[in-house]
């Protein structure tokens, strides 16, 4: 099942989290070690493509 993800401002009120990095080419969880603020990620593949989305939760 995939997460429902609205792009939202990150001064939005309702912003849950805010991207701190992006890591074409991978859907490895280590692939976010490298961002110090990371806490959490979102995964996408599609076909060849994929990348990982690095996460701050702001809640």
């Amino acid at each position: 099942m995939s997460p429902d993800v609205v792009v939202l401002d990150c001064t939005d009120p309702d912003a849950e989290a805010k991207i701190v990095g992006k890591v074409e080419g991978t859907i490895d969880e280590s692939a976010c070690d490298k961002f110090q603020d990371a806490d959490g990620l979102y995964t996408e593949k599609q076909g060849s493509r994929k990348f990982t989305l690095c996460l701050h939760f702001l809640k």
